[in-house]
């Protein structure tokens, strides 16, 4: 299949991160790339080009507030039973791309998550926390794809930073929970299923190069250091309302 659309997610409360998301997607992917934005409820004015989707289960339960500490599992389980795509990229909203992406690798491992049924998800960008048992699995397209035991890091199981996403092997994981635990229930449900896994590229900055720009202890605090242009985080900043605050080092 042909990537067309990157699915990000966030509450309300994080809405303001959406237009330098998508300036900076746009930018360095380009403009054939759909953003489709998965929330809650809409504040405010959207990014022109940008389609906003309520989160189906919000829908179903008529509620207005998604709770990432109560619900963030079942949310993602409606959004992924709703797209059809067999291959799902997903984001978080603080997930700035920085840099052009690599879009001949990006398709290439769209077509290596689609040939192998066992792969749950690849990753893409810089994993952090990669430890000794990490391991080269092939060589694919001129990648070295990489993997680790389940029982010795969270990057062998589901992590929501920036990822390609089988959607059916995906649905048979998520349960529902708080975001961070979803992704230690991810993690304890690829242990009880060793013929599954995840997988990442050795230098996967050179598809993927982002910024994690906001964290849940200052929700109101774009931090810019991994922003490596200034001209960008010139515009970034114009782009921010008031309230919110930019720090650069």
């Amino acid at each position: 299949m042909k990537l067309d659309k990157m699915v990000c997610m966030a509450t309300h409360d994080f809405q303001w991160l959406l237009y330098p998301f998508a300036w900076l997607l746009w930018k360095y992917w380009g403009r054939d790339i759909r953003i489709i934005y998965y929330c809650d409820k809409v504040v405010g004015e959207l990014p022109p080009g940008v389609e906003a989707r309520i989160v189906p289960m919000m829908r179903e339960r008529s509620e207005d507030h998604w709770s990432w500490q109560h619900d963030f599992g079942d949310g993602f389980a409606s959004i992924l039973r709703e797209l059809k795509d067999p291959v799902v990229a997903v984001s978080m909203l603080d997930y700035w791309l920085v840099d052009h992406a690599n879009l001949y690798m990006i398709d290439s491992l769209v077509e290596y998550i689609e040939k192998h049924k066992n792969v749950v998800r690849v990753a893409l960008g810089e994993v952090i926390g990669v430890d000794a048992w990490s391991r080269c699995v092939e060589v694919w397209d001129g990648m070295d794809i990489m993997t680790c035991p389940a029982k010795s890091n969270f990057n062998a199981g589901i992590m929501f930073n920036v990822g390609l996403f089988s959607r059916e092997l995906t649905l048979e994981l998520v349960k529902n929970t708080c975001v961070l635990e979803s992704e230690v229930m991810g993690w304890k449900a690829m242990r009880e299923r060793p013929d599954l896994t995840s997988v990442w590229v050795r230098d996967a900055r050179n598809a993927y190069r982002y910024a994690h720009v906001a964290i849940s202890t200052a929700r109101e605090t774009a931090f810019l250091k991994g922003v490596p242009r200034a001209e960008d985080r010139k515009i970034i900043k114009a782009l921010l309302p008031d309230h919110i605050r930019s720090q650069e080092m």
